[in-house]
This record gives structure tokens, sequence and C-alpha cells, in this order.
């Protein structure tokens, strides 16, 4: 590759930059500050770019389906819905949640392209690697009665299976003769439209940094959708990358988890 950035070079003096589709930015100098400082500026440029086009010639994401509850009401969803996520999301391992009504999620989960965008997942590694392939969106209005909970579980029970199916086929489809084994099938994000968002992993640091990871992904469908379309990875991609053997190394060289991971007292 980097044979192939010197020839693109070589043969277009004076470019400051390369852009590799699916992959990153490289740029350069003769010293390590100038490359430092051509980078920012390269990124900024992108980045003004993207804001200027923003919004231009569409609304964002399609423009606003629905309505956010106002705040202490979302929380109050938030608060009633969360046991129950949580009880679902642990039915191979005991997880802890967490939940943020960032504006930026709002905007996105409350958007008429929500139905569009969402199944077609995180774009980058480091996003999906976090969220899993993509997320749970939850069939319930944001202010749906969710004091009879039984009534909400056989809801959302369908959802989950669905979830878990639409995951074991992608592995199954996906897989190679020495794939690691499946992992757990539960969706890591779940949207729940007028309220916000939910991250599942085995410790609080884990879901919140899932949840910032998500916030991203949304920043770049945002930014793809203001100026072309938004595409994803395409499975057999995101999955060499999700279970590519030296990934799963790294992750069978983590510590166990202590004997309370993922319990909550009260």
């Amino acid at each position: 590759m980097g044979l192939q950035l010197k020839q693109c070079l070589d043969e277009n003096p004076g470019i400051r930059g390369i852009m590799l589709g699916s992959h990153g930015l490289f740029t350069w100098g003769d010293t390590a500050y100038e490359s430092y400082i051509n980078t920012l500026e390269v990124i900024e440029r992108c980045a003004d770019y993207i804001n200027d086009n923003t919004g231009k010639t569409n609304a964002i994401f399609g423009g606003q389906n629905l309505s956010s509850l106002p705040k202490e009401e979302r929380l109050k969803q938030a608060a009633a819905i969360a046991p129950v996520l949580r009880g679902f999301c642990s039915s191979q391992t005991k997880m802890v949640g967490h939940f943020t009504d960032d504006d930026r999620v709002l905007e996105f989960i409350n958007s008429k392209d929500l139905k569009r965008l969402a199944p077609l997942g995180t774009s980058c590694p480091d996003h999906f690697l976090r969220t899993k392939i993509s997320p749970l969106v939850l069939p319930l209005v944001a202010a749906e009665d969710l004091n009879n909970t039984k009534a909400v579980k056989e809801k959302l029970t369908p959802e989950f299976e669905a979830y878990r199916k639409m995951y074991a086929d992608y592995y199954n489809t996906c897989k190679h003769p020495n794939s690691p084994q499946i992992r757990d099938a539960n969706p890591v994000v779940i949207l729940y439209p007028g309220v916000g968002i939910f991250t599942f992993a085995k410790d609080k640091q884990t879901a919140r940094v899932a949840a910032e990871f998500y916030i991203n992904a949304i920043n770049v469908m945002k930014g793809a959708e203001a100026i072309s379309e938004y595409t994803s990875l395409p499975r057999q991609e995101a999955f060499n990358i999700e279970y590519w053997l030296l990934e799963e190394a790294k992750l069978q060289r983590k510590p166990k988890p202590k004997p309370l991971t993922g319990r909550v007292a009260l």
C-alpha cells in the first residue's frame, strides 16, 4: 500500500493527502511537525466542507419524523424500560446498561431516515467492533405505557428473537472454516425513538464507550448524507474484521471477568 501511495504522489506532485475509501486519510510533510500541521489542515478543510453542505439541499436525515418527550419524561421512560432491556440483553451473559439522550442521538432517532439508515449498520471497524454490526430499534412510541411489564416483554420478545436470528444468520453466512465461535448474539445498541439510546456491555465503562462510538457512527452518517449517500461495509468484509483471528486472540488475552462483573447491587 505504501508503494502505491508513493506512486500516486509521484504521478500527482503537489497533492497534500490521499484518502482511501473505507480505510482512511494519509498526509505527509518534510518533518514530523509539518506532517502534523498538514493533517490538521486537511481534516479541517474536509470538516468545513461537510458542515457547509449539511442541510443545504436536504433536511438532515430526511427531516423530523417525531418529537422527543420532554427531558424529565425521557428519563422516566428510560428508567422504566432499562431493566427490561437489560434482562433481554443478559440472556447469555449478565450485562450492564448505559443511557444517553444526547441531542445528536435524538436528531437521528427521531428522523424520517432512521428506518433506512439504522439497519445499514456502521461503516468503520472501530465502531462496529464496539457496537455490533447494527442496532435494534424498539417498536415503541415515546409515551408508551411501560407500567405493564408483562405486556412490554411480550411486545419486545419477537424483536430480540429476530435480532438474534439476524446476527446468527450473519455469522453462519459469512463464517470461514477457522472462524472463532459465534459471540453473544444480543444487541449492544438499542434505539428508542423519542427517548434516547441504550448500550449494553459487561461493565459500565464499556457500555458508555459503546454509546460514544455509536454517536460517532451517527456523525459519519450525517456527514455522508450531507454530501452524498451513506453506505456501510459489505457484510462479509465486516465479518472478516469482527471475527479476525488476531482480534479474537486479543479478546482471549483479556483478564477473566471478576465474580461480580455484570451484576448490580441495590
